[in-house]
C-alpha cells in the first residue's frame, strides 16, 4: 500500500538518481519531498529540533538573505540556500525511520553511472581536444569532480557491507567514480584521491571491519585502474595539461584569493550580495592579471565571506564545526556516521581550492548528514530507555 511515508522514500530515490541527469526532474523531486516531508512533520505533529545544528544552519540562510537585501539582490538567488535549508530540516527531523537506505544509495549509484556513460560519450566524441568530462546535470567540471568525489566516498563507506550485492556495487562504482576522477582532471579531486582511498580502508582495517587481505586486493586494483586511465589519457590534451599543472606551478588561484578579501574588506558585514563575485574586477587589485573577472573566489569560505559578509560565513563555520564533533564523537555508530565524517573533512579540504557547497553537490552532502545524524539521535534515543 502507498502512503505518505513510502512517497516521501520514493521521492527522495528520484532525485538522488536525477541529481547528475535531469535538472526538471530533479527540481520537481526535491520541492515535493520538501513538500511532503513538511506534511508528514506537521500531520505527525513531530517535534522540530532548534538545537545548534539547526539553528546556525538557518542563521546562514537569514544572514545570507540580509545580504541579498542590503546589496539588492535579485530574491531568485536565494533559491538554492532555501532549498538546501528546507531540504536538510526535513531530513533532520524526520530522520531515518522511513528512508530506505539501500534503496537511495543504489539510486545514487544509477544515476550517477547513467550520468557518467552519457558524459563519457559526450567528452570522447568531441573534435575538442580539450573537451572536459562533465556530468549532466551538475555541469562544470570541477563540480562534476567534486560529485564524483563524493559518491566514491559513499560507496567506499559501504564496501564492507554484509548484503553482497550492495558491496559488489559500492566496489564497482568506487572504481569507476576514481577513473572519472582522473579522466575530469580536475586537480584538487584528483591530487586527494590516494588520501581518500588510503586512509578510508586503513581506517576501516583497523576498525576490523575489514581484513588486511581484502585491502590489500582492494588496493591493488585501485592502483590498476589509476595507472591504466593514466596510459589511455596520455594523449588526451586537458589530461596532460594539468598533469602538467602539478599542485601549484602556474598558479592563478592567489590574486582571486586577495581580491576576494580586499573586497570583502570594504562590505565586511553583508558582503556584496550572492552571486555577485563575477562583477569583480582583479585587475583592479593585480593589475595586469591573466583572469579579469571569475564567477567565484575558488574557496568556499571566501566566496561566502566576500558575498554574504561575516555573520553568514560564521554561520556556516558552526554549523561545520557542530557536524564535526558530532559525526566524531559518535564515529563508531554506523557505516552512515562514518560516510557523513567523511563527506565533512574532505569537503572542507576542497572548500579551500574550490567552491564545494552549493547546488547538487551541497543537497548530497546534507543528505547523508541528515541521515548520519538520524542514527545518532536514535541511538541516543535507545540509550535513554
Amino acid at each position: 500500500m502507498i502512503n505518505k511515508y513510502n512517497i516521501y522514500n520514493i521521492l527522495l530515490a528520484i532525485l538522488l538518481f536525477s541529481l547528475p541527469i535531469s535538472e526538471a526532474t530533479k527540481q520537481m523531486a526535491l520541492w515535493l519531498f520538501v513538500v511532503t516531508g513538511i506534511f508528514i512533520i506537521v500531520k505527525d505533529k513531530t517535534q522540530i529540533k532548534f538545537d545548534l545544528l539547526n539553528i546556525s544552519f538557518i542563521l546562514f540562510l537569514v544572514f545570507t538573505a540580509l545580504s541579498c537585501i542590503v546589496n539588492q539582490t535579485s530574491i531568485k538567488v536565494l533559491f538554492d540556500p532555501l532549498r538546501c535549508v528546507l531540504f536538510f530540516i526535513v531530513l533532520r527531523n524526520l530522520g531515518t525511520r522511513y528512508i530506505n537506505i539501500k534503496l537511495n544509495i543504489y539510486a545514487l549509484f544509477a544515476g550517477f553511472l547513467t550520468a557518467f556513460v552519457l558524459a563519457c560519450i559526450a567528452k570522447f566524441t568531441s573534435n575538442d581536444p580539450f573537451a572536459p568530462l562533465e556530468l549532466k546535470s551538475i555541469g562544470h567540471v570541477n563540480h562534476s569532480a567534486i560529485f564524483m568525489l563524493l559518491v566514491l566516498l559513499v560507496s567506499l563507506s559501504f564496501i564492507d557491507s554484509k548484503d553482497k550485492f550492495l558491496k559488489s556495487s559500492c566496489f564497482v562504482i568506487a572504481i569507476i567514480s576514481t577513473c572519472g576522477i582522473l579522466i575530469a582532471g580536475s586537480r584538487a579531486t584528483m591530487y586527494l584521491l590516494p588520501v581518500v582511498i588510503f586512509s578510508t580502508l586503513i581506517y576501516l582495517t583497523v576498525k576490523r571491519q575489514i581484513n588486511i587481505k581484502f585491502t590489500l586486493s582492494v588496493i591493488s586494483i585501485f592502483v590498476l585502474a589509476i595507472i591504466t586511465v593514466a596510459f589511455v589519457m596520455q594523449n588526451d590534451a586537458r589530461f596532460v595539461y594539468k598533469i602538467s599543472q602539478g599542485i601549484s606551478s602556474n598558479e592563478t588561484r592567489w590574486p582571486i584569493f586577495y581580491s576576494a578579501f580586499y573586497t570583502w574588506q570594504d562590505n565586511p558585514f553583508f558582503g556584496i550580495g550572492l552571486g555577485n563575485f563575477k562583477d569583480i574586477d582583479i585587475t583592479t587589485f593585480f593589475p595586469g592579471n591573466s583572469e579579469i573577472r571569475i564567477s567565484h573566489a575558488h574557496n568556499t569560505f571566501l566566496t561566502f565571506l566576500t558575498e554574504k559578509g561575516i555573520f553568514a560565513l560564521l554561520a556556516y563555520l558552526v554549523f561545520q564545526l557542530s557536524l564535526f564533533i558530532k559525526f566524531i564523537t559518535n564515529i563508531k555508530t554506523s557505516n552512515i556516521v562514518f560516510c557523513g565524517l567523511l563527506i565533512l573533512l574532505f569537503n572542507n579540504v576542497i572548500s579551500l581550492f574550490n567552491t564545494t557547497f552549493h547546488h547538487e553537490n551541497a543537497l548530497l552532502m546534507l543528505l547523508f548528514w541528515a541521515l548520519a545524524l538520524g542514527v545518532i539521535d536514535e541511538k541516543n534515543s535507545i540509550s535513554k530507555n
